[in-house]
Parts: C-alpha cells; sequence; structure tokens
C-alpha cells in the first residue's frame, strides 16, 4: 500500500488506508491504518486472523514509516470484540510487538454479565479473556482508555470525538455486540471521517439520528457492518459524505446485494455523474490521501 509522501524524512500527508481483508474463508473484517506522520499512526481494528491480513497491516505501517525509526501508534482504536475486528490485532501482539510501540489502547467493552445474544458471547469472552490480554502482554506500558460518549481524545494531529459508545444501549435491551461499536468522528488535516464500526440495529442507529442529526456531517464516511443487514442508511443522508469507506471483499461483492446499503453504495458506485467517491477494498488496500478530498 502507498501511505503518506515522505521529503526529507517529513510526512507531507495525512492519509487513511483501507485494508482489505483477504480471501481466506471467513476473513470480512476491518482494520484501518490513520497516517499522523513522522511514522505516528492511529489504528482502528485489526481485521481477523485468517490468513495473513495482519502482516500487510504491519506492511502499511512500516511503509509509512521513516528509515531507521520504529512505528509509533499514538491510539489503536478497537471498535467492539468481534473476531473479525480485534483477533488480528491480537495476532500482531503475539507474533511482532517488538516491531513497533502502542501507547494508548481506546475501546468500550460490555461487561460479562451484560444480557447480548447468545451467538455473540463467545467473542465477548475471548475479547476480554484472551485478546485483549493479548495486547496488554504486548505493550504493558500501553493506557487503557475507556471511551465515553461526548469526550475527544486526542492522538497527534487527531481528534477522536465519541458519539456511542455501549454504556447508550439501555440495560433492559438485549445487545448485538455489532451495536456495542464505538461510533466516534475523527477530524485530520481538516477533514472529519464518521466511523461507525458494525452498528447495525433500528434502534442504535434511530437513537444516533435523532440525537445528533445534522450534526453527523463529515467529509467521509466508514460504511458500517460492512455494508451488510445495517440500519446506518437511515442516518447516511445526514452525514452526507464526499467519500465514503467500504470495508468489502472480492468473494463477498455478489452475496450482498439484498442489504439496503449495500444496493444504495453500489447504485453510487454505478452513478457517473456522482461526485460522491466509494471506496471499496475489493482484493487490495486503498490508501485516501485526506488533503486531496474536497
Amino acid at each position: 500500500c502507498v501511505l503518506a509522501t515522505w521529503a526529507a524524512g517529513v510526512a507531507v500527508g495525512a492519509s487513511i488506508t483501507q485494508v482489505c481483508p483477504t480471501n481466506a474463508k471467513g476473513n470480512w473484517g476491518m482494520g484501518y491504518v490513520v497516517t499522523l506522520g513522522e511514522g505516528h499512526f492511529v489504528l482502528i481494528d485489526g481485521n481477523g486472523d485468517n490468513g495473513e491480513d495482519h502482516l500487510r497491516l504491519l506492511d502499511c505501517i512500516k511503509k509509512g514509516t521513516p528509515e531507521g525509526m520504529k512505528p509509533v501508534v499514538d491510539c489503536w482504536v478497537i471498535t467492539h470484540p468481534h473476531w473479525d475486528h480485534i483477533a488480528g490485532a491480537a495476532l500482531i501482539a503475539r507474533t511482532h510487538a517488538a516491531d513497533l510501540t502502542v501507547k494508548e489502547f481506546l475501546l468500550n467493552f460490555p461487561p460479562l454479565d451484560r444480557a447480548i445474544w447468545p451467538s455473540d458471547y463467545d467473542n465477548l469472552v475471548r475479547g476480554w479473556q484472551q485478546w485483549l490480554p493479548d495486547l496488554l502482554r504486548a505493550w504493558p506500558k500501553a493506557n487503557i482508555v475507556k471511551a465515553k460518549t461526548g469526550e475527544t481524545y486526542r492522538a497527534g494531529g487527531a481528534a477522536l470525538e465519541i458519539l456511542h459508545t455501549q454504556e447508550d444501549i439501555p440495560a433492559e435491551e438485549l445487545m448485538e455486540l455489532n451495536n456495542a461499536s464505538l461510533v466516534f468522528r475523527m477530524t485530520l488535516a481538516g477533514k472529519t471521517v464518521l466511523f461507525t464500526g458494525d452498528v447495525s440495529g433500528g434502534k442504535v442507529c434511530r437513537r444516533i439520528k435523532e440525537k445528533y442529526g445534522a450534526k453527523l456531517k463529515s467529509d467521509g464516511f466508514q460504511a458500517a457492518h460492512h455494508g451488510w443487514n445495517t440500519e446506518c442508511w437511515m442516518f447516511y443522508d445526514e452525514v452526507n459524505p464526499s467519500f465514503v469507506l467500504w470495508p468489502t471483499f472480492t468473494a463477498d461483492w455478489d452475496k450482498i446485494d439484498e442489504f439496503p446499503m449495500t444496493k444504495r453504495l453500489k447504485a453510487e458506485m454505478a452513478d457517473k455523474s456522482s461526485v460522491r467517491k466509494i471506496y471499496a477494498a475489493r482484493g487490495s488496500d486503498i490508501t485516501v490521501d485526506l488533503q486531496d478530498v474536497k
């Protein structure tokens, strides 16, 4: 992948790289490398641990780092503890911890006694008892920050404004782990990008729309739940982005046409008159230079 351009060891552009999941069976994950400059990064999730997705993410980081410098991850955001978002990060921790420095993890996992879908419970347990401990053992000096709705966290030149966490879901609601995703807006290089993780439920998406409305307007938008069965389309018009990051892959391309969000994204890609750019990682990584965003 190609990250920021370097001149005399100085980054001249902040960028976001969408690391495409490989076609390994079941690897439909999500991972982003945000280049801050001078070998500093924000990471968002880390794909699954089938195949070598973790090595591809690590390679993106190394290519965006000046020669002779160890990469520094100022903040690693884990949106939620589903395998296809955190297991790849944990695999990096187990196998390549010495290759980078991690200063902070930003997350907010549901507690183990939270009422969630039975099919999600194994992922929640592994998140707390396996994957998160892997990260902490690898980088014991890293701060663990519990994301709170309404707060803004800073990492290098990036600001991360938290709009939704699992704590915003009423205790009486049976929680789907996707809806526990952090929803946050990143501001970097004068541009804003709304990251939605895997939020998918109608109640959660409606709350986000009703709470923020036009304030959701952002330059970029990460298509929630890989563009699959998500209700985030109901606030998509409020975001009204110039570009969309769509974490999908080729093997899945023709299997998901029944979902409203997927239909809309594909229609926009086919619309030659549209000024909105849809970046679908269908087999290769995609890098967006934020200074080129109109």
